[in-house]
């Protein structure tokens, strides 16, 4: 076995480094829990921040059980495990593994202490409801989630001005990541709460869209809008989106483009199955028609196509084809 004592510093500071990369940026739900990119406890229960301060947040006994679960070898192997075995993330850790494994005594030496100061970035869900039924969300039809005993609901602005004030460093800020952002009643006085920081405002759907949401993304300081759309016809884009209307989509994205200004950006985000391959380029010339940049991502879903079996070789081919042409934008978190 090859000898990696001599990496034991670096294993340690890579240690520490993967921590603050793993939660940095923080996730808060509407009800304003802190919620882990990294779910990995089946029985998490986390800290509310309208019942404590940010510190004691990020600092809980259950959020240090988790950081030490989640960069143990065995943590970020069950991660890396539950991905396609062909997904091109699924080995991404491989040396850092390699290290944690080599020099488990390291691993629990302290708690790494999380400063609210030292948080730079935050994904915050305005809303948890969804009015489609993509079949491995959670949100699908506003269902009740036993997983994660939650149930949908929409940011309160009391909620988020309670997170922001405590975060001094903040300067990035994703809205939505499971729900549908602009079915929240208070998405414009939200937003407008965010007009000091760069925000992308990641929208699930965009199968709704009033105005006065165009108003409020051309009047805030939202830098990105990213809409997702597999498919370049009803037919494929329904498949995955149930109960999406791929006309209304591309009418609202017109209707963006109208009032819009030189600021906003607007990016057509391509999840890839094995039903909608033969639509990528059909749906990347849409988007270079609507004046929008274009990317694909690998479907990374236990519910879609996570099998080997599933793809042909040749739709192998035409994944990492398509991956190399339209990916060069980073992963964002949706």
């Amino acid at each position: 076995m090859k000898d990696l004592s001599c990496y034991k510093n670096l294993a340690q500071n890579l240690f520490i480094i993967k921590c603050y990369t793993l939660f940095n940026p923080i996730m808060f739900t509407p009800e304003g829990y802190i919620a882990p990119c990294f779910m990995i406890l089946p029985d998490i229960k986390t800290e509310k921040i309208t019942n404590s301060n940010m510190y004691n947040v990020l600092n809980s006994p259950v959020m240090i059980k988790l950081r030490k679960q989640v960069l143990s070898y065995e943590g970020l192997s069950e991660w890396s495990c539950s991905l396609n075995p062909k997904c091109r993330f699924a080995n991404i850790f491989d040396n850092y593994f390699n290290y944690i494994k080599e020099f488990q005594e390291f691993k629990h030496d302290k708690d790494i202490i999380i400063k609210p100061e030292d948080v730079t970035r935050l994904v915050v869900d305005f809303s948890t409801h969804c009015q489609l039924k993509c079949s491995p969300c959670w949100t699908r039809g506003n269902c009740f989630n036993e997983y994660r005993n939650i149930r949908p609901n929409h940011m309160h602005p009391s909620t988020l001005k309670n997170i922001i004030n405590q975060l001094p460093s903040l300067k990035l800020v994703h809205v939505a990541k499971d729900g549908e952002s602009l079915l929240n009643p208070w998405f414009s006085e939200l937003l407008a709460m965010l007009s000091k920081y760069e925000v992308n405002l990641i929208s699930a759907n965009l199968n709704y869209l009033l105005k006065d949401h165009i108003y409020s993304i051309l009047n805030s300081n939202v830098n990105l809008l990213v809409v997702s759309i597999d498919g370049a016809s009803q037919e494929t884009y329904s498949k995955y989106r149930i109960g999406g209307d791929f006309d209304k989509v591309v009418e609202n994205i017109k209707r963006i483009n109208y009032y819009k200004n030189n600021q906003l950006k607007l990016r057509w985000q391509f999840v890839l199955f094995d039903f909608n391959l033969h639509e990528v380029d059909k749906a990347a010339k849409m988007a270079e028609d609507l004046g929008m940049d274009f990317s694909v991502r690998e479907n990374n879903t236990k519910t879609f196509n996570i099998k080997d079996d599933i793809y042909t070789e040749q739709q192998y081919e035409k994944i990492n084809r398509y991956l190399n042409i339209y990916n060069s934008f980073p992963i964002l978190i949706s």
